[in-house]
């Protein structure tokens, strides 16, 4: 009869970190998407921002990923951890008509009734509320386009966050 007690316990457990593992994936995927669109508005061109997978290959032609922009399309749902997503910024040339892409990955992070994002392999913004509009994410935008401008500024920091993973070019 313990043992029988000791598997329901067993059980109970794997099914509370199946729901927080579901409910994980149901916060971050909506604020992710929010990120997308929000941070276009903020550069002023919407078209040149969208989502790419924050590994392996991924392509500036402007496609949607959908669900495989996050981590959880390629690592599976059932994980309470941090979720990942590619955030691609196609920045036109000046002086001809191409463009480079660059892919920034964002690691989201819920911790109680706020959560967290980490900029690539920089700075990290804290106690963001689960249910924030777009508006409330200024210092997400902030933070990504200071750590994109520092990149170009500092290529040191590119080659460091490169080997990390954390950041990749595409030339257009």
């Amino acid at each position: 009869m313990m043992i029988a007690s000791k598997m329901s316990e067993l059980q109970d457990a794997l099914n509370r970190y199946g729901e927080a593992s579901i409910q994980n994936y149901k916060i971050i995927h909506p604020i992710g998407e929010k990120i997308i669109e929000g941070f276009g508005d903020y550069l002023g061109d919407s078209t040149c921002v969208f989502g790419v997978p924050p590994a392996g290959d991924w392509t500036n032609d402007g496609r949607d990923y959908h669900d495989a922009k996050f981590s959880t399309y390629w690592e599976g749902t059932i994980k309470v951890d941090t979720i990942s997503m590619g955030l691609g910024i196609r920045i036109p040339h000046t002086k001809d008509n191409g463009s480079l892409s660059l892919r920034v990955v964002l690691d989201f992070l819920i911790e109680g009734n706020t959560f967290s994002v980490e900029i690539g392999d920089g700075g990290k913004v804290k106690g963001l509320a689960l249910n924030s509009a777009q508006k409330d994410f200024t210092p997400v935008y902030d933070h990504i386009f200071a750590y994109a401008k520092g990149i170009f500024a500092h290529p040191v920091d590119y080659f460091a966050a490169e080997r990390s993973g954390k950041i990749g070019f595409l030339p257009a």
